[in-house]
C-alpha cells in the first residue's frame, strides 16, 4: 500500500479498503498489460475477476458506508455521485471484457481500458482522501466498529 494515499485514514476497515484500491489498480495494469500483449484469453479472465472483484468491494461499500454516510447530508453529499460511478465502473469492465472478445474491436477495448482506468484511479483518490477520512470524523467510534465486524467472517478481516 502506498502510505501517501492512506495519511489520512488511520481505522483498519479504512485501511483494508485503501490496499484494496491498490490491489484492484494492480489487477487493472496487470489486465492492460496481457491484453496489449496479445493475451487476449487471460486477459479476459482476468477482466472477468477484476469485475467480481470490484463489484464485491462497491456492494460493502453501498450496502453499509454508504447508508451511514448520506444520513449526514442533506443532499446525500458525495454519496450520489460515488454510486453513479460505482455504475459506471462496472458498465466500463463489461465494455471493455465484451470488446476483447472480437480480434476487430481491439481499438475498442484499448479506449474502454484506458476509461476505466481513468474512471477508476479518480474514483479511488476521492474514496481515499475525502470520503474515508470523512467517515471517520463524522462516523461514532461505534459505527466504525459495527462496520468492522460486516467483513470479519466474510475477508478475514480484523479490527
Amino acid at each position: 500500500m502506498d502510505p501517501a494515499h492512506a495519511k489520512d485514514v488511520h481505522h483498519p476497515l479504512f485501511l483494508h479498503w485503501v490496499e484494496e484500491h491498490d490491489e484492484g489498480l494492480q489487477r487493472l495494469q496487470a489486465m492492460r498489460e496481457s491484453f496489449l500483449k496479445g493475451d487476449v484469453a487471460l486477459a479476459r479472465s482476468q477482466a472477468q475477476h477484476f469485475g467480481i472483484e470490484l463489484n464485491a468491494h462497491h456492494a460493502h461499500e453501498e450496502a453499509h458506508l454508504f447508508p451511514r454516510m448520506e444520513g449526514l447530508f442533506k443532499d446525500g453529499g458525495p454519496i450520489p455521485q460515488m454510486r453513479a460511478e460505482h455504475k459506471r465502473l462496472a458498465e466500463l469492465v463489461a465494455l471493455a471484457e465484451e470488446a476483447m472478445l472480437a480480434p476487430l474491436r481491439a481499438e475498442e477495448a484499448r479506449a474502454w481500458l484506458e476509461a476505466l482506468e481513468i474512471l477508476l484511479k479518480s474514483h479511488l483518490d476521492a474514496e481515499t482522501r475525502l470520503l474515508y477520512p470523512l467517515a471517520e470524523q463524522a462516523l461514532a467510534p461505534t459505527e466504525q466498529e459495527q462496520l468492522s465486524r460486516f467483513f470479519e467472517p466474510v475477508e478475514g478481516f480484523n479490527s
